[in-house]
């Protein structure tokens, strides 16, 4: 087939062609039918010596491309292929995506305390929890410490600054104040138990809202259900009103000895506000001999039934 041959059947198919589809769609035709028409261009413009004589250059080989499995999110990334190029394109199979097995589940939001057998185990359960604002901008929930079958349950505000870094309670200022508070009552920190009516440092420091108590209450409960201390001190108006149905002010109601289901509870002064104030120190020392007072007082005996 000669060069005036070929130039022939080019126009004729391409007449043929735009006959079939239309003018309007020419754009369509010649993009489905690029590598086509370009084999056939590129015939016409090569000299010829004779009936059989090879072409003075190779065309470019189709390279030949094994499959590739992909995911669907990265065959939607695959640049278009050019217009007119010669290469075939890969064959791209779409498999759905798959989560690898080491991705952790997400955690289990276990709602009733009351499922925990152990102070371990309640802080295992809760150690996530998202029951409130609270636990987004939080570094560490801050569960409680110390002995877990003391006498005497310690119970403060909120984590601040330092106990959300260091996931403990009262270990800044005020966790100072309330060692020197416990230490001069004759008994040493470690032999108590230490924890915060909110789990979780609200932002800024401030103090917690109504809500948060709320969802931290029943963790709280469970707390002392679990621990069975003798004395229940509560230091501030947060930690005291998530106890007790009371409204009143922490300056009125602070040194009373309170009923707390079998607990005696005795409210006093949140030690921030002693730092700020401390002319109530006197008045918050009143309160730690009323707390040793219950603590070393042995219960009258109970009359035995007759049978």
């Amino acid at each position: 087939m000669d060069s005036q041959t070929i130039q022939q059947s080019l126009g004729a198919l391409k007449r043929a062609l735009l006959l079939h589809v239309g003018q309007g769609k020419q754009l369509l035709l010649e993009e489905l039918d690029a590598s086509r028409l370009a084999q056939l261009e590129y015939l016409a413009a090569l000299p010829l010596k004779g009936p059989q004589a090879p072409p003075a250059a190779k065309p470019r080989q189709q390279e030949s491309r094994p499959l590739v499995a992909v995911s669907a999110r990265a065959a939607d990334s695959l640049p278009p292929a050019e217009e007119g190029s010669h290469e075939t394109a890969p064959i791209t199979r779409v498999e759905p995506v798959a989560p690898p097995s080491s991705l952790p589940e997400a955690p289990k939001r276990v709602l009733d305390p009351g499922l925990a057998p152990s102070l371990d185990s309640l802080h295992l359960r809760f150690r996530n929890c998202m029951d409130c604002a609270l636990g987004e901008g939080r570094k560490s929930f801050v569960f409680g410490e110390g002995n877990g079958s003391a006498e005497l349950m310690v119970i403060g505000e909120a984590p601040g600054e330092e106990e959300d870094r260091q996931a403990r309670p009262f270990v800044g200022r005020s966790g100072q104040l309330v060692t020197q508070m416990i230490t001069a009552m004759g008994i040493s920190r470690e032999s108590v138990y230490i924890c915060n009516a909110v789990k979780c440092r609200p932002p800024g420091n401030r103090a917690p809202k109504k809500e948060e108590v709320a969802a931290c209450r029943p963790l709280l409960e469970r707390q002392i259900e679990l621990l069975r201390p003798k004395v229940i001190l509560t230091l501030g108006n947060v930690a005291t009103h998530a106890l007790l149905p009371t409204g009143e002010a922490i300056m009125k109601i602070r040194g009373s000895v309170q009923q707390y289901g079998k607990r005696l509870l005795i409210p006093t002064f949140h030690p921030s506000y002693l730092l700020r104030s401390p002319v109530h120190l006197k008045e918050a020392w009143e309160d730690m001999r009323k707390v040793r007072a219950k603590l070393f007082s042995t219960p009258q005996a109970q009359p035995r039934e007759s049978t």
